[in-house]
């Protein structure tokens, strides 16, 4: 069922036998997942059914030195959360991804990808897209040859796009009719409560957008609330220990990992004949974007990250085809784009293409017409550093009273080489296949700094609670308990002790569902219930 806390009397108290902090794609599918008549579900979820521009301000905060822009801007609180802003782009996670690596600071997983695959294809099936795979061969169910990158330099990959893109409308109505969950909306958690000792988990404190204070009482909370705030939960749960939970090693928080990106380099031949392989293929309800990526076998041999790349191409502004698309991405975000009066005419004008292109979209192909540009744009792995890190600024508060979040995020040497690595490997293979001749951006070279300031974030926020054998190492354990909180756990990038390249949603909601068999078998073995 889905109820308002806004018609909830002030201090008010509910119970539940799992409470689950954050309505985004892990929160609802460890609901779902860990539901049923013996285990009632309370799912927290500080907006409401929609995106309201008001609440938006809770996700306010600060970052230095580079411009963490995700933080606000990549994050929704509403039923869906940040599942409300995503595109879509389903990919699972490399072996290597796992495996410690002498030369990146604090990798590995303490568990591996066996030990993931069955949730991660439990994951496909939630995003439907479970008959998909990820590699070369979807260039064949359009009828195309992949590129035959050489196989010690690169591969070539594909990210699919699932058809239920807003998580929180796919289940609403599920949720709506599951007896055993409770979608509370506007509550918004502001404290993990514990005993005395702050070794046992009690409960979790709840305010308002109109100032109520509520108490959800529970023997077992998970967070699901994204990279930032499992992180700021923690930090703000300090009334038995001033240090917070899960924090004897001053661990929370740190590691924070995004997927630094930038266009590295531009094509300064013709590229019209790179558009049927490197854009966007249609097949039914779904989307696939081809990319390539560097090989183990390289990342092994440069001791480089791992990376990622496609192909971005421009079309002149005031042509049919860039009208299309920018009419096309407002059918997607719901919204008409602006000066659409011009958009038509131009639609009507370059008609021949228009209509070309609609065709090629019926065969599943993006539309073909003569670019104006063609770049190289590149996604890094981030080496985890315990100097990149959230943190609460004591000296500003929001709207509720809580201290807002400060996030220090930064890129270093082993980010460029890279970088480096992968846009001139990408450059040598493009003109060893004739595909074309690329020119390396020359901020990539550049002596200093003012290369940092070339990136961007992908609102991909990973490893403040890091998943660890030992709490000397990470936050939580194998489980995704916080060390020594007796049913706390947090769930999603927050936990992964190395992120990859990889759009991290699809690898989210496995962690979920693994953390849902886990809670499912605990409660069948603990009988804990809820005290009311």
């Amino acid at each position: 069922m889905i109820e308002d806390s806004l018609h909830l009397e002030d201090e008010a108290s509910l119970a539940c036998d799992l409470c689950i902090i954050g309505a985004g794609p892990a929160g609802i599918a460890l609901a779902r997942k860990a539901a049923s008549p013996s285990c009632r579900v309370i799912l927290l979820e500080s907006g409401g059914l929609e995106v309201e521009e008001d609440l938006q301000v809770l996700n306010k905060g600060f970052s230095s030195p580079l411009n963490l822009k995700g933080m606000e801007e990549g994050r929704a609180r509403a039923l869906g959360g940040a599942g409300r802003l995503w595109a879509g782009q389903c990919l699972p996670f490399d072996d290597i991804d796992f495996a410690q690596r002498p030369w990146v600071a604090h990798s590995g997983w303490p568990i591996d990808a066996a030990q993931l695959q069955p949730f991660v294809d439990e994951a496909k099936r939630f995003f439907c897209v479970e008959e998909d795979v990820f590699d070369a061969r979807n260039y064949g169910l359009f009828g195309l040859q992949a590129p035959p990158w050489q196989a010690d330099r690169l591969k070539a990959m594909f990210t699919v796009y699932t058809p239920d893109v807003d998580v929180g409308k796919t289940h609403f109505a599920a949720l709506k009719a599951d007896a055993n969950v409770t979608v509370l909306l506007h509550a918004t958690a502001t404290e993990i409560r514990t005993d005395e000792t702050g070794t046992v988990t009690s409960g979790v404190a709840v305010k308002t957008w109109s100032g109520k204070s509520l108490t959800i009482n529970a023997p077992v909370v998970a967070l699901c609330a994204g990279g930032l705030e499992n992180a700021r939960l923690l930090l703000l749960s300090r009334s038995v220990n001033p240090k917070g939970l899960g924090n004897e090693h001053d661990l929370v928080g740190r590691f924070f990992q995004d997927h630094p990106n930038g266009i590295t380099a531009t094509l300064t031949s013709d590229g019209a004949h790179l558009q049927d392989r490197f854009r966007l293929l249609y097949r039914r309800d779904k989307r696939y974007f081809p990319k390539f990526a560097l090989s183990e076998t390289l990342q092994r041999e440069r001791q480089v990250l791992n990376a990622n790349a496609h192909l971005v191409f421009d079309y002149p502004s005031e042509s049919g085809m860039a009208s299309l698309q920018e009419i096309v991405r407002g059918i997607r975000a719901q919204r008409l784009p602006d000066r659409m009066r011009a958009h038509i005419w131009r639609l009507l004008r370059d008609f021949p293409d228009v209509a070309a292109a609609a065709w090629r979209r019926l065969q599943g192909q993006s539309p073909r017409a003569k670019p104006s540009a063609v770049h190289l744009q590149c996604y890094l792995e981030q080496e985890p550093s315990a100097q990149n890190r959230v943190q609460l600024d004591e000296t500003r508060r929001d709207r509720l009273g809580v201290p807002m979040v400060k996030v220090t995020w930064d890129v270093g040497t082993l980010e460029r080489e890279t970088l480096t690595t992968i846009t001139q490997t990408a450059i040598d293979e493009f003109h060893r296949l004739g595909l074309g001749d690329f020119k390396m951006a020359d901020w990539l070279t550049a002596p200093g700094d003012a290369w940092k300031a070339q990136l961007s974030d992908c609102n991909h926020h990973a490893g403040t609670t890091k998943m660890a054998r030992d709490a000397r190492d990470g936050v939580v354990d194998t489980d995704g308990q916080v060390f020594g909180v007796k049913g706390l756990y947090a769930c999603g990038g927050s936990t992964f002790p190395t992120s990859g390249y990889a759009n991290p949603t699809l690898v989210i909601v496995a962690l979920a569902l693994r953390l849902g068999d886990h809670l499912r078998q605990r409660h069948e073995e603990t009988g804990v219930r809820a005290v009311a």
